[in-house]
Protein backbone atom coordinates (compact mmCIF):
# COMPACT_ATOMS: atom_id res chain seq x y z
CA UNK A 1 0.00 0.00 0.00
CA UNK A 2 2.79 2.39 0.96
CA UNK A 3 4.65 1.51 -2.26
CA UNK A 4 1.53 2.31 -4.30
CA UNK A 5 1.21 5.70 -2.55
CA UNK A 6 4.88 6.42 -3.18
CA UNK A 7 4.54 5.53 -6.85
CA UNK A 8 1.44 7.72 -7.16
CA UNK A 9 3.25 10.68 -5.55
CA UNK A 10 6.22 10.25 -7.89
CA UNK A 11 3.87 10.11 -10.90
CA UNK A 12 2.13 13.31 -9.80
CA UNK A 13 5.50 15.02 -9.40
CA UNK A 14 6.59 13.89 -12.85
CA UNK A 15 3.33 15.15 -14.39
CA UNK A 16 3.69 18.50 -12.59
CA UNK A 17 7.29 18.81 -13.76
CA UNK A 18 6.27 17.98 -17.33
CA UNK A 19 3.51 20.59 -17.31
CA UNK A 20 5.88 23.16 -15.85
CA UNK A 21 8.49 22.39 -18.50
CA UNK A 22 5.84 22.66 -21.22
CA UNK A 23 4.65 26.04 -19.95
CA UNK A 24 8.25 27.30 -19.75
CA UNK A 25 8.94 26.10 -23.30
CA UNK A 26 5.83 27.89 -24.55
CA UNK A 27 6.95 31.15 -22.92
CA UNK A 28 10.45 30.76 -24.31
CA UNK A 29 9.08 29.97 -27.76
CA UNK A 30 6.93 33.11 -27.74
CA UNK A 31 9.77 35.27 -26.47
CA UNK A 32 12.06 33.82 -29.14
CA UNK A 33 9.70 34.66 -32.03
CA UNK A 34 11.74 36.51 -34.62
CA UNK A 35 11.77 36.94 -38.36
CA UNK A 36 12.60 39.32 -41.20
CA UNK A 37 10.58 39.86 -44.36
CA UNK A 38 11.32 41.97 -47.42
CA UNK A 39 8.97 42.69 -50.26
CA UNK A 40 7.26 45.15 -52.55
CA UNK A 41 4.01 47.05 -52.13
CA UNK A 42 2.05 49.35 -54.41
CA UNK A 43 0.07 52.27 -53.02
CA UNK A 44 -2.74 53.68 -55.14
CA UNK A 45 -4.29 57.01 -54.19
CA UNK A 46 -7.52 57.33 -56.16
CA UNK A 47 -8.85 60.33 -54.29
CA UNK A 48 -6.66 63.40 -53.92
CA UNK A 49 -7.32 66.94 -52.77
CA UNK A 50 -8.15 69.18 -55.70
CA UNK A 51 -5.51 71.81 -56.61
CA UNK A 52 -7.97 74.52 -55.66
CA UNK A 53 -8.14 73.11 -52.14
CA UNK A 54 -11.90 72.55 -52.31
CA UNK A 55 -13.26 69.07 -52.92
CA UNK A 56 -11.47 66.03 -54.29
CA UNK A 57 -10.48 64.74 -57.70
CA UNK A 58 -10.29 61.11 -58.81
CA UNK A 59 -6.86 59.89 -59.93
CA UNK A 60 -5.09 56.68 -60.81
CA UNK A 61 -1.72 57.55 -59.30
CA UNK A 62 0.30 54.71 -57.81
CA UNK A 63 3.69 54.43 -56.14
CA UNK A 64 5.83 51.35 -55.72
CA UNK A 65 7.77 50.83 -52.48
CA UNK A 66 10.31 48.33 -51.23
CA UNK A 67 9.77 47.35 -47.61
CA UNK A 68 11.54 45.57 -44.76
CA UNK A 69 9.88 44.35 -41.55
CA UNK A 70 11.86 42.75 -38.72
CA UNK A 71 10.52 41.41 -35.40
CA UNK A 72 12.16 40.04 -32.26
CA UNK A 73 9.77 39.30 -29.40
CA UNK A 74 7.65 42.45 -29.06
CA UNK A 75 10.21 44.79 -30.64
CA UNK A 76 9.62 45.68 -34.27
CA UNK A 77 11.15 47.56 -37.19
CA UNK A 78 9.16 48.75 -40.22
CA UNK A 79 10.93 50.47 -43.10
CA UNK A 80 10.08 51.33 -46.70
CA UNK A 81 11.15 53.55 -49.57
CA UNK A 82 10.89 53.98 -53.32
CA UNK A 83 14.53 53.00 -53.87
CA UNK A 84 16.26 52.45 -50.53
CA UNK A 85 14.66 52.23 -47.08
CA UNK A 86 14.40 55.93 -46.19
CA UNK A 87 11.28 55.92 -43.98
CA UNK A 88 11.68 53.94 -40.76
CA UNK A 89 9.43 53.29 -37.77
CA UNK A 90 10.74 51.17 -34.89
CA UNK A 91 9.92 50.17 -31.32
CA UNK A 92 12.59 49.07 -28.83
CA UNK A 93 10.40 48.24 -25.84
CA UNK A 94 10.40 51.84 -24.57
CA UNK A 95 9.84 54.33 -27.40
CA UNK A 96 8.56 54.44 -30.95
CA UNK A 97 11.15 56.05 -33.24
CA UNK A 98 10.49 57.59 -36.64
CA UNK A 99 13.23 58.64 -39.04
CA UNK A 100 12.54 59.80 -42.55
CA UNK A 101 14.52 61.44 -45.36
CA UNK A 102 13.60 63.22 -48.54
CA UNK A 103 12.00 66.55 -49.30
CA UNK A 104 11.21 68.42 -46.10
CA UNK A 105 8.33 70.87 -46.26
CA UNK A 106 9.66 72.70 -43.18
CA UNK A 107 12.91 73.67 -44.91
CA UNK A 108 12.05 73.33 -48.59
CA UNK A 109 15.11 71.11 -49.11
CA UNK A 110 16.06 67.44 -48.94
CA UNK A 111 17.19 66.21 -45.56
CA UNK A 112 16.53 63.95 -42.58
CA UNK A 113 14.14 64.45 -39.68
CA UNK A 114 13.16 62.37 -36.66
CA UNK A 115 10.37 61.94 -34.12
CA UNK A 116 9.89 60.09 -30.82
CA UNK A 117 6.69 58.78 -29.24
CA UNK A 118 5.78 57.19 -25.91
CA UNK A 119 3.85 54.34 -27.54
CA UNK A 120 4.01 50.70 -28.61
CA UNK A 121 2.56 51.06 -32.13
CA UNK A 122 2.60 53.64 -34.92
CA UNK A 123 0.63 56.69 -33.73
CA UNK A 124 -2.51 58.11 -35.26
CA UNK A 125 -1.61 60.17 -38.29
CA UNK A 126 0.98 57.72 -39.65
CA UNK A 127 0.54 57.33 -43.40
CA UNK A 128 -1.64 54.33 -44.32
CA UNK A 129 1.07 52.01 -45.62
CA UNK A 130 3.03 52.35 -42.35
CA UNK A 131 -0.03 51.19 -40.44
CA UNK A 132 -0.71 48.40 -42.93
CA UNK A 133 2.82 46.98 -42.80
CA UNK A 134 2.85 47.06 -39.01
CA UNK A 135 -0.65 45.55 -38.69
CA UNK A 136 -0.10 42.71 -41.15
CA UNK A 137 3.47 41.76 -40.24
CA UNK A 138 4.46 43.16 -36.80
CA UNK A 139 1.38 43.46 -34.57
CA UNK A 140 1.48 40.05 -32.86
CA UNK A 141 2.13 41.27 -29.29
CA UNK A 142 -0.46 44.01 -29.59
CA UNK A 143 -3.09 41.59 -30.90
CA UNK A 144 -2.49 39.18 -28.02
CA UNK A 145 -3.30 41.98 -25.58
CA UNK A 146 -6.82 42.01 -27.07
CA UNK A 147 -6.79 45.64 -28.21
CA UNK A 148 -8.42 45.41 -31.66
CA UNK A 149 -10.57 48.51 -31.14
CA UNK A 150 -7.43 50.60 -30.82
CA UNK A 151 -6.48 49.77 -34.39
CA UNK A 152 -9.04 52.18 -35.81
CA UNK A 153 -6.85 55.15 -34.94
CA UNK A 154 -3.95 53.99 -37.09
CA UNK A 155 -5.05 55.43 -40.39
CA UNK A 156 -8.59 56.81 -40.27
CA UNK A 157 -9.48 60.47 -40.68
CA UNK A 158 -12.68 59.81 -38.77
CA UNK A 159 -12.94 60.40 -35.04
CA UNK A 160 -12.03 57.29 -33.00
CA UNK A 161 -15.36 57.32 -31.17
CA UNK A 162 -17.11 56.71 -34.51
CA UNK A 163 -15.03 53.64 -35.32
CA UNK A 164 -14.93 49.95 -34.44
CA UNK A 165 -13.03 46.95 -35.76
CA UNK A 166 -13.96 43.33 -36.43
CA UNK A 167 -10.83 41.24 -36.09
CA UNK A 168 -9.96 37.70 -37.16
CA UNK A 169 -6.54 36.28 -36.24
CA UNK A 170 -4.58 33.35 -37.62
CA UNK A 171 -4.54 30.32 -35.32
CA UNK A 172 -0.84 29.65 -35.89
CA UNK A 173 2.12 31.49 -34.33
CA UNK A 174 2.65 34.42 -34.20
CA UNK A 175 -1.13 34.86 -34.61
CA UNK A 176 -1.10 37.76 -37.06
CA UNK A 177 -4.37 39.15 -38.50
CA UNK A 178 -6.18 37.35 -41.29
CA UNK A 179 -8.74 40.10 -41.76
CA UNK A 180 -9.78 43.35 -40.09
CA UNK A 181 -12.96 45.20 -41.03
CA UNK A 182 -13.05 48.80 -39.88
CA UNK A 183 -16.59 50.08 -39.40
CA UNK A 184 -17.79 53.68 -39.20
CA UNK A 185 -21.06 54.04 -37.27
CA UNK A 186 -22.14 56.86 -39.56
CA UNK A 187 -22.86 59.27 -36.73
CA UNK A 188 -21.25 62.16 -38.62
CA UNK A 189 -22.78 61.31 -42.02
CA UNK A 190 -26.22 61.98 -43.59
CA UNK A 191 -28.61 59.29 -44.81
CA UNK A 192 -28.07 56.65 -46.19
CA UNK A 193 -24.65 56.41 -44.54
CA UNK A 194 -25.95 57.38 -41.10
CA UNK A 195 -26.71 53.69 -40.45
CA UNK A 196 -23.00 52.85 -40.64
CA UNK A 197 -20.69 51.63 -43.38
CA UNK A 198 -17.37 49.85 -43.99
CA UNK A 199 -14.53 52.33 -43.69
CA UNK A 200 -11.64 50.03 -44.63
CA UNK A 201 -10.62 46.37 -44.90
CA UNK A 202 -7.25 44.67 -44.37
CA UNK A 203 -6.79 41.10 -45.60
CA UNK A 204 -3.72 38.82 -45.39
CA UNK A 205 -3.33 35.60 -47.38
CA UNK A 206 -0.97 32.91 -48.68
CA UNK A 207 0.57 32.14 -45.29
CA UNK A 208 3.92 30.34 -45.39
CA UNK A 209 5.70 28.45 -42.59
CA UNK A 210 9.28 29.29 -41.62
CA UNK A 211 11.73 26.84 -40.07
CA UNK A 212 11.24 28.40 -36.60
CA UNK A 213 7.49 27.71 -36.67
CA UNK A 214 6.34 31.21 -37.61
CA UNK A 215 3.52 31.45 -40.16
CA UNK A 216 3.62 34.70 -42.10
CA UNK A 217 1.41 36.09 -44.88
CA UNK A 218 3.02 36.35 -48.28
CA UNK A 219 0.33 38.71 -49.64
CA UNK A 220 -1.85 41.45 -48.17
CA UNK A 221 -4.32 44.10 -49.27
CA UNK A 222 -5.68 47.26 -47.68
CA UNK A 223 -8.66 49.15 -49.13
CA UNK A 224 -9.95 52.38 -47.63
CA UNK A 225 -13.37 53.54 -48.80
CA UNK A 226 -14.92 56.98 -48.84
CA UNK A 227 -18.33 58.45 -49.39
CA UNK A 228 -18.69 59.96 -52.85
CA UNK A 229 -19.87 63.48 -53.58
CA UNK A 230 -23.32 62.21 -54.52
CA UNK A 231 -24.82 61.17 -51.16
CA UNK A 232 -28.06 60.07 -52.80
CA UNK A 233 -26.45 56.85 -53.95
CA UNK A 234 -25.72 53.95 -51.60
CA UNK A 235 -22.20 53.27 -52.84
CA UNK A 236 -18.69 53.70 -51.52
CA UNK A 237 -15.70 54.60 -53.67
CA UNK A 238 -12.26 53.10 -53.21
CA UNK A 239 -9.82 55.74 -51.97
CA UNK A 240 -6.42 54.36 -50.91
CA UNK A 241 -5.43 50.83 -51.97
CA UNK A 242 -2.29 49.09 -50.74
CA UNK A 243 -1.21 45.78 -52.27
CA UNK A 244 1.85 43.99 -50.92
CA UNK A 245 3.82 40.83 -51.64
CA UNK A 246 6.60 39.31 -49.55
CA UNK A 247 9.61 38.43 -51.68
CA UNK A 248 11.80 36.89 -48.98
CA UNK A 249 11.15 35.69 -45.41
CA UNK A 250 13.88 34.65 -42.97
CA UNK A 251 13.50 32.98 -39.53
CA UNK A 252 16.05 35.37 -37.96
CA UNK A 253 15.84 39.07 -37.14
CA UNK A 254 18.24 40.90 -39.46
CA UNK A 255 18.04 44.17 -37.51
CA UNK A 256 20.75 44.52 -34.87
CA UNK A 257 19.19 47.50 -33.11
CA UNK A 258 15.60 48.71 -32.95
CA UNK A 259 16.87 52.25 -32.47
CA UNK A 260 17.34 53.66 -36.01
CA UNK A 261 20.68 55.16 -36.96
CA UNK A 262 21.00 58.94 -37.17
CA UNK A 263 23.31 60.98 -39.42
CA UNK A 264 26.40 62.69 -38.02
CA UNK A 265 25.15 66.15 -38.95
CA UNK A 266 22.48 67.90 -36.83
CA UNK A 267 18.86 67.16 -37.73
CA UNK A 268 15.53 68.36 -36.37
CA UNK A 269 13.66 66.06 -33.98
CA UNK A 270 10.05 66.27 -32.81
CA UNK A 271 9.62 64.80 -29.33
CA UNK A 272 5.98 63.84 -28.71
CA UNK A 273 6.87 62.22 -25.37
CA UNK A 274 7.12 65.67 -23.78
CA UNK A 275 3.76 67.10 -24.84
CA UNK A 276 2.22 69.08 -21.97
CA UNK A 277 -1.48 69.67 -21.33
CA UNK A 278 -0.99 73.36 -22.14
CA UNK A 279 1.40 72.69 -25.03
CA UNK A 280 -0.13 70.38 -27.64
CA UNK A 281 2.82 70.67 -30.03
CA UNK A 282 5.86 68.40 -29.67
CA UNK A 283 9.10 69.78 -28.28
CA UNK A 284 11.51 70.42 -31.15
CA UNK A 285 15.29 70.24 -30.81
CA UNK A 286 18.38 69.11 -32.72
CA UNK A 287 19.91 65.64 -32.68
CA UNK A 288 23.37 64.61 -33.83
CA UNK A 289 24.09 60.92 -34.21
CA UNK A 290 22.36 59.90 -30.93
CA UNK A 291 18.73 59.87 -29.78
CA UNK A 292 17.94 61.52 -26.45
CA UNK A 293 16.33 59.66 -23.58
CA UNK A 294 13.22 61.22 -22.10
CA UNK A 295 15.20 62.48 -19.12
CA UNK A 296 17.85 64.03 -21.38
CA UNK A 297 15.15 65.68 -23.49
CA UNK A 298 13.69 67.28 -20.36
CA UNK A 299 16.96 69.15 -19.88
CA UNK A 300 17.05 70.66 -23.35
CA UNK A 301 16.72 74.41 -23.67
CA UNK A 302 13.60 74.00 -25.83
CA UNK A 303 11.79 71.97 -23.16
CA UNK A 304 12.83 74.30 -20.33
CA UNK A 305 11.55 77.26 -22.33
CA UNK A 306 8.08 75.68 -22.19
CA UNK A 307 7.90 74.35 -18.63
CA UNK A 308 10.76 76.17 -16.91
CA UNK A 309 14.01 74.66 -15.60
CA UNK A 310 13.93 71.74 -13.20
CA UNK A 311 15.71 72.17 -9.85
CA UNK A 312 19.05 70.41 -9.76
CA UNK A 313 19.52 67.42 -7.50
CA UNK A 314 21.50 69.47 -4.95
CA UNK A 315 18.83 72.17 -4.91
CA UNK A 316 16.13 69.58 -4.37
CA UNK A 317 18.08 68.10 -1.45
CA UNK A 318 18.57 71.55 0.09
CA UNK A 319 14.87 72.35 -0.26
CA UNK A 320 13.97 69.02 1.36
CA UNK A 321 16.33 69.68 4.31
CA UNK A 322 14.85 73.16 4.82
CA UNK A 323 11.33 71.74 4.83
CA UNK A 324 12.31 69.12 7.39
CA UNK A 325 13.91 71.77 9.62
CA UNK A 326 10.91 74.07 9.36
CA UNK A 327 8.56 71.25 10.29
CA UNK A 328 10.72 69.84 13.11
CA UNK A 329 11.62 73.14 14.89
CA UNK A 330 8.11 73.82 16.30
CA UNK A 331 7.88 70.24 17.56
CA UNK A 332 11.33 70.48 19.14
CA UNK A 333 10.46 73.75 20.90
CA UNK A 334 7.16 72.34 22.13
CA UNK A 335 8.93 69.22 23.44
CA UNK A 336 11.59 71.34 25.21
CA UNK A 337 8.92 73.50 26.87
CA UNK A 338 7.01 70.42 27.95
CA UNK A 339 10.12 68.99 29.59
CA UNK A 340 10.80 72.28 31.46
CA UNK A 341 7.23 72.41 32.62
CA UNK A 342 7.32 68.82 33.85
CA UNK A 343 10.58 69.56 35.78
CA UNK A 344 9.05 72.58 37.53
CA UNK A 345 6.00 70.57 38.46
CA UNK A 346 8.21 67.87 39.97
CA UNK A 347 10.07 70.40 42.14
CA UNK A 348 6.86 71.96 43.40
CA UNK A 349 5.29 68.60 44.21
CA UNK A 350 8.30 67.44 46.29
CA UNK A 351 7.44 67.61 50.10
CA UNK A 352 9.49 70.15 52.11
CA UNK A 353 11.41 68.97 55.22
CA UNK A 354 10.50 70.50 58.59
CA UNK A 355 13.05 72.33 60.82
CA UNK A 356 13.12 69.48 63.31
CA UNK A 357 13.83 66.95 60.60
CA UNK A 358 16.73 69.05 59.46
CA UNK A 359 18.12 69.14 62.96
Amino acid sequence: MRNDLGIAKRQRRLISFALMSLSVSVVVTHAAVEYTVTGVMTVEDRRLLAPSGSGFVMTNESTKYNFLVAVRGCDWYVGFGTNEIDNVWAYDGTNVYHRWSGFLATTGTNGVQAALFKATLPPRGAIPHTAVLWTVLASSCYMKLDHPKGLDVLYSDSKPEFMSANLRLAQTSPNLPLEIDYMNNGADWPYPYSGGFTDAVITASNFASLSNGCHLPMSFTFVQYFVGDDTNRVRLDEGTIVRGNVVRAEPECAVQSFVPDLPNEPIRAFDYRLIQSKQLQPVTYELTNVWLSEEQARHTRQYMTIVGPHPKTGSRRLILICLIVLISVPFSVALWRARLRSGDDAIESKPKQSTREKQ
